[in-house]
């Protein structure tokens, strides 16, 4: 082999570099003429006198016979561990200890805590060494049996590391160090739509525009929501929502100041003016956020672990042998029970079940979610504006049971509640009970308490999906505290015989059942309120079938409603069909509604819909109906058009 002299390339030659690197990357130098066997991948030598430089000295090009053409310095890079993608960096390429030695990633302290290693498996040895600034220490050095590859061609850095070594993070976790605020920007989303309808000589014209505004500077966010109605002429304004927000990153909360509302989780959702910290799920990993149940075993060997749900695949893993949980399920809505399935070494096969339904306010094990708020009680209907505090605490204590509560306190009024959702094999329960009292002027104070039982269960053999099934019961003396404000406030202008709807009880049910494939779907849904100062229940239920052929879409409902004001029952009866009228991307879809109540006037309405440009900007419809009987008959014809 001729021996080389080891130069620097000179500045003439640097553009030829380049070329080199290209080419000894895709091998078209790198000829060999020595019958021997050409060496491998990993070492190819090339012939330098393709570079031959006139009365020159020779120049050392074994850098790139190793394979790797990266020059040593710093690249900003995609960074993948185990094929997962966890965001951009900063990587130092850089050449180990001897001069043959390829170019490889340089692994310091803060490169490990980005990639997950769990540092309390690190030798003294790899310890100390990455602790030298100036050394460039390969990963496998480090930890044995991982690898690092970067691909200069997509600015990719994949590591392997074996998962014994990893610190154990929940699924698509990225630590807080790495978010971004984001940049300083301004942004305006809106809605608007004007209305005009013609009738007997008559013409009425409305217009509406909905606003969404904000503005991002560092980790604060200034939002806005109003809406602007016009009606003859007459315009105003109404503000839903301003407020000026941050996250809190240490608490995993959200920082509210301003016009807000509460979530409604243990209270009902009511609006304030003032100041919110509250969890937020948005910082916790997908895999962390909702209810999902743990999964606990064991395995005998090195394993693979295998969850599936209603026949299908949603998780799967190989462990090690001894115990194994797995905590960072993505929720699946109410699903249905899982199957754990573990297959060992050595074939053999494990099953076990663990419920899952969940529940109203359920929560993973070991998860707490709060909210605290405090200032001025806000309803665009009222103009007394109290002063409300209002805290609510939820946490996952196992599988099968999550415990909550919470407290509202205002000027006049206080509420304490309690409850707990229950995850079972027969389904998954909640219950909850609420205590209030309300002090009047006028009136004697009111006390009492309302309870809430709800239900949900999808029953597997039958396919049947008992979505949601609540019934709540309310004593005379309770009021929420929406409620509380409003009789307040009626009391004090003298008025308090115009509160009308006291709950008394309230029953709703939702259900879904799916039939053999091709048979569609029939669901069911229905509510019934009682009250205590109003005479009737307000009742209404709906009964429905949907299905297709090929793009064909068809669907028949039928729905029934007690109206408390005339006395009576309502009835109807609807059959929907709808087609798209082409194959093209942007090609109109066509809707077909009969519809006939119980007074025997039939409803017809045939619409025309679609969509044009690349994002679908552009939208339109048309629409004719017909109504008759009854006495009566009408036409119309209408349009739309938005942008």
């Amino acid at each position: 082999m001729k021996k080389r002299t080891a130069h620097a390339i000179p500045p003439s030659l640097r553009p030829l570099s380049a070329v080199v690197m290209m080419l000894v990357s895709a091998g078209a130098l790198g000829a060999n003429p020595d019958p021997r066997p050409a060496p491998s991948s990993a070492e190819v030598e090339f012939n330098d006198l393709f570079l031959h430089q006139p009365g020159g000295s020779a120049v050392d090009f074994s850098r790139f016979n190793k394979g790797n053409v990266v020059l040593p310095g710093n690249y900003r890079a995609e960074l993948y561990v185990n094929q997962a993608w966890l965001g951009r960096m900063e990587v130092r390429m850089g050449e180990t200890a001897g001069k043959e030695s390829p170019v490889l990633p340089c692994f310091d302290e803060p490169l490990l805590v980005r990639i997950g290693a769990d540092s309390n498996k690190l030798t003294p040895e790899a310890t100390a060494s990455v602790q030298d600034r100036d050394a460039c220490v390969p990963l496998h050095a480090i930890i044995p049996g991982a690898t690092a590859s970067f691909d200069s061609s997509e600015q990719r850095l994949d590591v392997s590391v074996p998962q014994a070594a990893l610190t154990r993070q929940a699924r698509g976790y990225v630590d807080p160090r790495y978010w971004s605020d984001g940049v300083t920007a301004a942004t305006l989303q809106y809605n608007g739509s004007v209305y005009q309808s013609r009738a007997e000589a008559r013409t009425a014209t409305q217009g509406y525009l909905g606003l969404n505004a904000g503005f991002n500077a560092g980790p604060w966010r200034f939002r806005h929501k109003g809406s602007l109605g016009v009606d003859q002429g007459n315009a105003r304004y109404q503000s839903i929502q301003t407020s000026l927000q941050r996250s809190v990153v240490a608490l995993r909360s959200q920082l509210v100041l301003g016009d807000a509302f509460t979530d409604g989780t243990v209270f009902d959702s009511v609006g304030f003016r003032g100041v919110q910290l509250a969890s937020d799920d948005r910082m916790q990993p997908e895999s962390q956020r909702g209810y999902a149940p743990s999964v606990r075993g064991i395995a005998n060997s090195n394993a693979r672990v295998q969850v599936r749900q209603n026949g299908n695949l949603i998780y799967e893993t190989t462990v090690a042998a001894g115990p194994f949980e797995i905590d960072d399920l993505y929720p699946t809505g109410y699903g249905g029970d899982l199957e754990v399935v573990v297959t060992e070494a050595d074939g053999s096969v494990h099953v076990s079940r663990v419920p899952y339904a969940a529940a109203v306010n359920a929560l993973r094990p070991g998860v707490t979610r709060y909210g605290i708020t405090a200032g001025q009680y806000r309803n665009a209907g009222l103009h007394d504006r109290p002063a409300m505090f209002q805290a609510t605490v939820q946490h996952g204590f196992t599988n099968m049971g999550t415990g909550y509560g919470g407290v509202v306190v205002a000027e006049g009024y206080l509420a304490a509640a309690a409850g707990a959702a229950l995850n079972t094999a027969y389904g998954a329960f909640g219950a909850d009970m609420t205590h209030a009292g309300t002090r009047l002027t006028t009136q004697p104070d009111r006390h009492g308490f309302s309870m809430r039982i709800s239900y949900s269960k999808l029953v597997e053999p039958t396919g049947t999906n008992v979505s949601v099934a609540a019934y709540r019961y309310s004593s005379s003396g309770y009021l929420s505290f929406a409620d509380a404000m409003t009789l307040r406030e009626l009391e004090q202008r003298g008025m308090q015989s115009a509160m009308r709807g006291i709950p008394r009880s309230q029953l709703q049910l939702t259900l879904n059942q799916r039939l053999q494939p091709g048979y569609g779907s029939l669901y069911l849904s229905g509510s019934v309120h009682g009250y205590w100062n109003r005479r009737g229940t307000d009742t209404q239920f709906q009964l429905g079938y949907n299905n297709s052929y090929k793009s064909l879409n068809y669907g028949v409902a039928a729905s029934r409603q007690f109206s408390v004001s005339s006395g009576r029952w309502e009835s109807r009866v609807m059959l929907n069909i709808g087609i798209p009228l082409g194959k093209a991307r942007h090609a109109p879809y066509a809707m077909t509604g009969i519809e006939r109540d119980s007074s025997g006037a039939v409803n017809l309405q045939q619409s025309m819909t679609g969509s044009l440009g690349a994002d679908n900007a552009f939208s339109y419809g048309v629409n004719a109906g017909y109504a008759g009987g009854s006495g009566r008959h009408a036409a119309s014809l209408a349009g739309n058009a938005s942008y």
